[in-house]
């Protein structure tokens, strides 16, 4: 349960790390390696119980759902990976906020 945090940047790695094989380093757009950096720092955060963590996942899944609605032409929609992961790391903080903090008291 203490790695769940790692999930969803580790998914986007991998759907990431073959689509670079398949097509090429340019087929990701920039703003896909800033949004998996944000995924891979906020995972990092929630597996050391800091609760900011979530807000690197809240921004990454807000800029996916940004990049989802901008642009109609591409095969794969942002925009509900966006969402799944504004929901995930609002809970996801919340819980470890929730657990975490009331043991430091």
């Amino acid at each position: 349960m203490r790695f769940i945090g790692l999930l969803p940047p580790a998914l986007l790695s991998i759907i990431d790390l073959f689509v670079i094989t398949a097509a090429g380093f340019t087929a990701v757009k920039p703003m896909g390696y800033l949004v998996l950096a944000l995924l891979w720092a906020s995972g990092i955060l929630l597996v050391k119980k800091k609760w900011t963590g979530c807000l690197f996942g809240m921004i990454a899944g807000v800029i996916m759902i940004w990049l989802g609605v901008q642009t109609d032409a591409d095969l794969i929609q942002e925009w509900p990976a966006g969402v799944f992961n504004l929901l995930f790391y609002m809970l996801a903080g919340y819980v470890v906020n929730m657990h975490y903090s009331s043991k430091n008291i």
